[in-house]
């Protein structure tokens, strides 16, 4: 018994209303959703992942190493595939548990 539907079907019940029905997404366009917050956090991350990157360049310029920075392209990128294969780990971890 869900409470929320039975909770609707009540007020329902009592202002005389039909229920509402409720258009559900489709699966395109629901990727397409998942897609995009994922491309956001993902310029959100590489953005931060950037000025991070150059507060290291700025604090040592003598290394080497850091030189000559990331880019904003390479950031993206970079926190792209960590955001990925972090939801694959969390997954798989959740299949674990569940089985």
């Amino acid at each position: 018994m869900n409470a929320d539907n039975e909770f609707d079907k009540i007020i329902n019940r009592m202002t005389g209303n039909p229920p509402m029905k409720v258009k559900k997404q489709s699966r395109s366009g629901a990727l397409f959703g998942v897609i995009m917050g994922a491309s956001i956090i993902s310029a959100i991350g590489g953005t931060i992942l950037m000025f991070l990157n150059n507060i290291l360049v700025n604090s040592f310029p003598s290394a080497d190493f850091l030189q000559p920075g990331i880019g904003f392209i390479d950031a993206y990128k970079f926190f792209f595939l960590v955001l990925v294969l972090k939801i694959i780990f969390i997954s798989l971890n959740n299949i674990q548990k569940n089985s």
